[in-house]
């Protein structure tokens, strides 16, 4: 949810950052973001070049329709970060969750149970986001991106290098003070 507040610290409008910016600052709200598609339906992973949901523009809305993967917390957070592809490429719109255009196909079991709401497969049919809620323009959705990813990986790697070094660091005093065969298996 760091990232999201970033995100929308940089580049969301004043109305945006009202609507949607305000109550996950005060802890009223969490975020999902939307991005990474099934490699199933020969959607985009991680890559969203290959990016297959699609907005199109009708009147002051757009209409998104597209199935999403491993979005982290989705079950439960009230407001979603939705990346499509319109005609001008990758677009980024903030959605109030739970939505009914929006449905958690299921939550796979992960060995990561540390993020609340999972990493669930979506559904998107007919989504219906006024245009007022695009963050930014339309086809700058790359940019916003890079400025949300950035922050985010470094901040995976962190908490993982964290948890990797804290395991170590068991299995050594572990090892340092294990008996086996009547004796200790530390060999200096």
């Amino acid at each position: 949810m760091r990232v999201t507040l970033y995100l929308l610290g940089k580049v969301g409008s004043p109305a945006i950052q009202e609507r949607f910016l305000k109550p996950l600052i005060s802890g009223r709200s969490r975020s999902a973001f939307f991005m990474s598609e099934p490699a199933e339906d020969n959607g985009a992973g991680s890559d969203p070049s290959m990016m297959k949901t699609t907005a199109v523009a009708d009147g002051g809305h757009w209409v998104i329709n597209g199935r999403k993967a491993f979005i982290t917390g989705a079950q439960g957070a009230q407001i979603g970060i939705v990346m499509a592809k319109s005609a001008d490429g990758a677009c980024m719109f903030l959605v109030d969750l739970p939505n009914p255009a929006i449905h958690i196909e299921r939550v796979p079991n992960t060995i990561d149970n540390s993020m609340p709401g999972g990493h669930a497969i979506v559904d998107i049919r007919n989504l219906r986001v006024s245009s007022e809620h695009m963050l930014g323009n339309s086809g700058d959705g790359f940019t916003y991106a890079q400025v949300r990813l950035s922050p985010a990986r470094l901040s995976h790697c962190m908490r993982w290098l964290g948890a990797c070094t804290r395991a170590h660091e068991i299995a050594v005093g572990y090892a340092n003070r294990r008996l086996a065969f009547g004796k200790n298996t530390h060999r200096p």
